[in-house]
């Protein structure tokens, strides 16, 4: 597993602690209790701390998965 992936991993731990290990890597805005506006604005806080990375708003709207977010972060830092 890559790096990138176990720090995500940590990421959404720390936002939605009631996910289980085994459901992070399938977590989606649909389908995750508490994905809401605000779990959203804290995960992307924490991504951006964690990663030192900047995700820019128009891009936001798109970012609705563990899937989805692992590929921006895959393409937009050097996976370590």
């Amino acid at each position: 597993m890559s790096v990138t992936k176990t720090r995500l991993e940590t990421c959404f731990t720390a936002v939605f602690p009631m996910l289980d290990a085994a459901d992070i890597s399938t977590a989606s805005n649909e389908n995750t209790e508490g994905w809401d506006s605000v779990a959203s604005i804290t995960l992307f806080m924490v991504i951006e701390e964690e990663f030192g990375v900047h995700v820019p708003e128009d891009e936001l709207a798109t970012l609705t998965s563990f899937e989805t977010i692992f590929r921006w972060l895959s393409k937009n830092i050097a996976d370590e």
